[in-house]
């Protein structure tokens, strides 16, 4: 009787852990696509400039529209790490944060500014 009863208690928490993961899933699915299709209506309009001569006259919207896209690719990447991360499941980037400490050593020693 034991048994039976803490397979249903280890079923239910193994039934919760998967309904953490797929409604993080779901999440990311949602936030990248919403944050691609952004991405890519913006680029689409910011190549448009260019297919006419007064295009070449709004360089600075261009910039600003290159500037959009880039604040949007980070958005959604913090925003699909940080889903990611509250499920436990996030990248890590070991060379990276090697960069990094590499970095704040330097910094502490005064030899980078």
């Amino acid at each position: 009787m034991k048994t039976k009863q803490i397979d249903a208690v280890g079923s239910a928490a193994v039934s919760g852990e998967v309904d953490k993961l797929r409604t993080a899933v779901m999440n990311m699915d949602s936030l990248s696509q919403q944050g691609c299709d952004e991405i890519a209506a913006i680029a689409g309009l910011a190549l448009t400039c260019f297919e006419t001569t007064e295009g070449y006259r709004r360089l600075d919207d261009v910039a600003i529209a290159l500037g959009a896209i880039r604040r949007k690719a980070n958005d959604t990447m913090d925003c699909i790490n940080g889903e990611a991360e509250g499920v436990g499941c996030n990248y890590v980037d070991k060379a990276e944060r090697g960069r990094w400490a590499a970095m704040r050593a330097a910094h502490e020693q005064g030899i980078a500014a």
